[in-house]
């Protein structure tokens, strides 16, 4: 069975003749959706951010929302779209009774989601051309990029639509996968300077990641070896996605075709579709089960895979930093108790200097020499006992020779010297200085503690964040293993009975 151009535009033209009587009402919602979080976010929270990646935020906001419409346009259209033509409007099995097989109807949806994307891409890359957040010429090369994302995405929804039943399904398609990927995929943050090292390989199969970043490179006029793997993924996952819904909707659809070619309402189409089996075959439905039976294998160890990963997260990077952070803590408490006697020892510092001012102003004015001018023998022992106590506090402060100075004019002072309260005077100046250089460092050193714990506290509760969303990811996955897998299954023996 090959695809016809032919048909499968055809199947192009059909979507569009029925878009072009609705585009008024379909085209606004998804078109201003990212143009609203341009101008909230960019402009409204780009006021608080000085710059990110080198660039106003409201500058790298534009290529990932640039992306963003591609991508809701392609998606909404082989999602919500589709299924409603192919399970209440019926338009694939009226499809089905003209030449028009299988492979030229998902050709054919492929290429009509690829305009929206590039309709709701282009429309918004316009908005950005006028807001000037599209530098020219390189921006122009974010056209190209635009039918890469919708490609992408096109073909992701395609294959979900072609095994989901009921159109309820599509919120968790959109809900659980399509808006945290639209979080977490470097729209509003650079995934590189904000997730940790052991998160980014995760971070590398998101699939909106690859067309945002080949946008910033289109936008930036810069390029490096990534643009390859970028393309790479994009181009490989997209055709792996598209031969799986090749297969898939060739086996739902196959039951009316089956019928339609046995009856003879197909002609030519009759020749270029076979190998149809009966949806009654055992051989079929054993095959179907055994296909759900993997799927359900499938979601039951993602689920369980993400369950593990967050005890990792938890047991390795949150205790070390819970561990790291009590260490800082202990530090500290020893710091401020070398904070608060350096502050005792500023103080005594500041006393004995103002105290020694005292003396020399009394030594200056007493003409007659009498005793009045010597520094009583009980306030020279209190400068002793100070100085010993600060050369007790650091080792490393020259509080020796400063004791020794203070201590040979303290010495002269007995002796009548009025000069000596000069020196000592300079002396304790210096001794100051000293002590308050000390109270400083301590005070810096206990700021980069505390500047160095919330940074780990912070790390703390990203983690914690991360842990969240897997074990919730993971109990998701698990519930429809258990719920959606068997509702299939128990359908599929009730057919074999």
């Amino acid at each position: 069975m090959r695809p016809s151009l032919a048909y499968a535009f055809s199947v192009w033209w059909h979507n569009a003749a029925l878009y072009s009587r609705t585009w008024r009402v379909t085209l606004l919602p998804n078109f201003f959706e990212p143009v609203f979080y341009l101008t909230a976010i960019g402009v409204g929270v780009g006021a608080y951010i000085t710059e990110m990646g080198g660039k106003t935020y409201i500058e790298f906001l534009a290529p990932g929302l640039l992306c963003v419409s591609a991508m809701r346009g392609s998606s909404y259209e082989v999602t919500f779209n589709a299924f409603i033509r192919m399970t209440f409007e019926k338009a694939y099995d009226s499809m089905l009774t003209t030449p028009v097989n299988t492979d030229d109807i998902l050709i054919g949806e492929v290429l009509w989601a690829l305009s929206r994307s590039f309709m709701y891409g282009g429309g918004f890359f316009v908005v950005a051309a006028l807001f000037g957040l599209v530098p020219f010429p390189n921006g122009l090369l974010a056209l190209l990029i635009i039918p890469l994302g919708g490609l992408l995405f096109s073909a992701m929804g395609i294959a979900f639509t072609m095994k989901v039943t009921s159109i309820n399904l599509f919120s968790f398609y959109f809900t659980l996968f399509l808006t945290p990927m639209f979080l977490f995929s470097g729209v509003f943050f650079p995934i590189e300077e904000r997730f940790p090292t052991a998160l980014l390989p995760i971070a590398e199969a998101l699939p909106l990641l690859h067309p945002v970043r080949l946008t910033h490179f289109a936008f930036n006029g810069t390029w490096s070896w990534i643009v390859h793997w970028d393309l790479a993924y994009i181009l490989v996952v997209s055709a792996a996605l598209l031969m799986w819904a090749r297969y898939t909707i060739r086996r739902r659809l196959m039951s009316y075709r089956a019928v339609c070619t046995k009856s003879g309402r197909t002609k030519s189409g009759a020749n270029r579709q076979s190998n149809y089996h009966s949806p009654r075959d055992p051989a079929a439905l054993e095959s179907t089960m055994t296909r759900f039976t993997h799927f359900d294998t499938l979601l039951a160890a993602l689920g369980t895979l993400a369950a593990i990963v967050s005890v990792v997260v938890h047991e390795q990077v949150i205790s070390d930093r819970r561990g790291d952070v009590m260490r800082m803590v202990e530090q500290r408490g020893a710091l401020e108790g070398r904070i608060l006697r350096v502050d005792n020892l500023r103080r005594e510092a500041i006393r004995l200097r103002d105290l020694n001012t005292l003396y020399r102003l009394i030594a200056r004015t007493n003409e007659t020499g009498n005793d009045m001018s010597k520094m009583p023998d009980e306030a020279i022992t209190s400068f002793e006992i100070a100085l010993i106590s600060m050369a007790e506090y650091d080792e490393s402060a020259d509080f020796d020779s400063v004791a020794f100075k203070i201590g040979e004019l303290a010495t002269n002072s007995r002796a009548g010297d009025p000069s000596a309260h000069d020196g000592m005077q300079t002396e304790f100046v210096r001794l100051y200085g000293t002590v308050n250089a000390a109270h400083s460092g301590a005070m810096k050193t206990q700021g980069d503690i505390d500047s160095t714990a919330q940074k780990l506290r912070d790390e703390i509760s990203e983690y914690s964040t991360i842990t969240t969303y897997l074990q919730v990811f993971g109990l998701i996955l698990v519930i429809l293993s258990t719920t959606v897998g068997q509702k299939h299954l128990e359908r599929m023996m009730r057919a074999r009975g």
